[in-house]
């Protein structure tokens, strides 16, 4: 039962260890959400708070880090408007001992005022408005690509010191152009 660790599973990584992790949202999806360790047959291992609505995680290559997109949601009335971020969860100690001080959260207070090919709510500022949604980790687990698809942002992170190195926006593309076009409708044979 689920609900005993929260609001529901938003995803799921095996750990091929004989283990998985579940991230899940808390109860009231503003609040910090959680990832929880498990055996394959379901039992509870251990379980660590991370950032509001963790959305994805994600485990390296070398096995020895679990990262979660916490991609924060605000209320309907956005009175409650939760910064994203980004979990990274020390797991080289073993499943069995993963506890709190195992996860460093990544917030985005230090980023730059403007992102070049970026979209923001001008009412508010990055390290609000970044909502991360997904992970992509090179294969030496040195380096994590985080997309904040909303913000049309991608965010570098260094998995060796555990820090934010970069924030890159993708850029436009004018679809008035005739060469740049979309097609919803047209069909290819």
């Amino acid at each position: 039962n689920i609900l005993t660790y929260g609001g529901g599973v938003n995803s799921l990584i095996n750990l091929n260890t004989g283990y998985f992790a579940a991230a899940i949202e808390a109860t009231v999806k503003q609040d910090s959400g959680s990832v929880v360790f498990f055996d394959v047959t379901g039992n509870f291992i251990s379980s660590v708070k991370v950032g509001s609505l963790p959305d994805m995680i994600t485990v390296t290559p070398d096995e020895n880090k679990v990262l979660t997109a916490n991609e924060e949601e605000s209320n309907d009335a956005y009175t409650i408007d939760p910064k994203g971020s980004v979990s990274i969860i020390d797991i080289s100690g073993g499943i069995t001992s993963v506890s709190q001080p195992d996860v460093k959260l990544l917030f985005f207070d230090n980023t730059p005022d403007t992102i070049p090919g970026s979209i923001k709510n001008p009412a508010t500022s990055y390290s609000v408005d970044l909502e991360p949604e997904y992970i992509a980790i090179n294969n030496s687990s040195t380096k994590a690509k985080v997309i904040c698809q909303e913000s049309n942002v991608f965010i570098e992170i260094d998995l060796i010191g555990d820090s934010i190195l970069n924030y890159k926006g993708l850029g436009f593309k004018d679809h008035l152009l005739i060469e740049n076009g979309l097609y919803p409708s047209r069909t290819q044979n």
